[in-house]
């Protein structure tokens, strides 16, 4: 994030600094869903164990979560669908996964996948399969190294990010057209690049575009992919298409914390503060411990110190050990 001017000036303190818990009604709620999404959901119900009337409960979600209860409760069963579909084996079917799910009306379900991920379910099943085609032992070793590449990339270091870089190139050799290892890589290489791992800065900047520009093409309806991507090119400076990319993915999944980091940091290097505190404390409530958490107060400290409030930049910043003048999102 870049130090300018104070575009906090003359706000109300408390908005924008204080972490803004869930009331008891949402989090009894959200407690007692979890596990529950594939079982029908009565509002009454879940009022009661929330401890409220539903017309509060309703009240609550809207404010806290933007929607209401059932329409949180419709969306977690999507995006769960959603990882399904994108982790599915070859005996896995569209069917199955909706009905896991809650869906018991599959053109409904096709419907309301298609409206909320611009793709049918049925589309995503043949696209990561075309990805990851191959003998199954592969595909999952393939998968594996991705992932734990992931949390590599994460750490923001140069051993970390070699490690994840070695990671994603053999899960690349293993499943040549899966995009989660190539996304990894391309953020990978835009840090290599922006935080001076080495001193050939000026490739890394055209490996992280290139692995970028792969993956996109590879998933072009893949939130952790796109968001990983809008990261690359974030650290490229390339912040026009960083937005339209990071818009793409919370557009197909408004809940993803991958995404809403990058949309945080993103605004912080675009120098509007305001909306970077709202919109890595909206990470912070999807996602409250790790692997990203750290990243999070790192980026509350950086926009508190472009703000001028060195204080609380030192605060936020210093109890995971980064510091506000390193560009570490």
């Amino acid at each position: 994030m870049s130090v300018k001017s104070d575009t906090f000036a003359g706000a109300d303190d408390a908005t924008l600094h204080v972490r803004h818990a869930l009331p008891a009604s949402v989090s009894h709620a959200l407690h007692w869903l979890n596990g529950r999404l594939d079982e029908p959901i009565q509002l009454e119900t879940l009022a009661a164990v929330a401890g409220v009337r539903p017309r509060t409960l309703e009240a609550h979600f809207r404010l806290y979560l933007g929607t209401t209860p059932l329409g949180w409760v419709r969306r977690m069963r999507l995006a769960r669908a959603r990882q399904q579909l994108l982790s599915a084996d070859a005996h896995a079917s569209v069917t199955d996964i909706a009905t896991a799910n809650g869906f018991n009306q599959l053109g409904r379900f096709s419907a309301q996948y298609r409206e909320q991920f611009g793709e049918l379910p049925s589309d995503t099943l043949k696209s990561i399969r075309g990805q990851m085609a191959g003998n199954d032992d592969i595909v999952d070793e393939a998968m594996r190294l991705s992932w734990r590449a992931l949390g590599s990339a994460f750490m923001v270091g140069p051993q970390s990010c070699s490690a994840a870089l070695e990671d994603a190139e053999q899960a690349q050799e293993l499943a040549p057209h899966y995009a989660l290892p190539k996304a990894i890589a391309a953020w990978c290489w835009g840090q290599r690049a922006a935080h001076n791992f080495n001193t050939t800065s000026q490739f890394d900047r055209a490996q992280s575009k290139q692995f970028a520009d792969e993956a996109e093409k590879l998933a072009p309806h893949d939130a952790l992919v796109l968001s990983l991507c809008s990261g690359a090119l974030t650290l490229n400076r390339k912040l026009g298409a960083a937005d339209h990319l990071i818009e793409r993915s919370l557009a197909i999944e408004p809940w993803s914390p991958w995404a809403w980091l990058r949309r945080g940091w993103l605004s912080g290097y675009l120098g509007d503060d305001n909306a970077a505190l709202r919109e890595l404390q909206i990470t912070l409530r999807l996602m409250p411990f790790e692997p990203v958490r750290h990243l999070v107060f790192i980026g509350i400290g950086c926009a508190h110190f472009n703000a001028g409030r060195y204080d609380r930049a030192q605060m936020d910043s210093g109890r995971h050990g980064g510091g506000t003048g390193i560009l570490l999102g």
